[in-house]
């Protein structure tokens, strides 16, 4: 399974190696960034995460129980703009 989030990190958690490294040593999922605005305050990043089924939920989850807002967004869409709670997440048929 593939998921494309967006991502929103607080700055306690900024200068750890989450995508790089927890998430791929912890739940053997692999990550491929895909865009990102990172400064000492604000982290906003755009990730596939990729892997089994339940590795990539955990590893969601993993990410929320750190603090970061995690928003699933439609791999076929252009991102212009972080996502909003407004937009709905894709649903999907698998």
């Amino acid at each position: 399974m593939k998921k494309r989030i967006f991502c929103n990190f607080p700055p306690a958690v900024i200068k750890e190696p989450i995508l790089s490294q927890t998430l791929p040593q912890k739940f053997q999922v692999r990550t491929n960034l895909r865009g990102a605005s990172i400064s000492d305050e604000l982290a906003l990043v755009y990730v596939d995460v990729e892997g089994d089924d339940s590795a990539v939920a955990q590893a969601l989850e993993y990410l929320k129980s750190r603090g970061v807002t995690v928003r699933e967004v439609d791999p076929n869409k252009r991102i212009d703009r972080p996502p909003s709670e407004d937009d709905s997440a894709p649903t999907s048929s698998q």
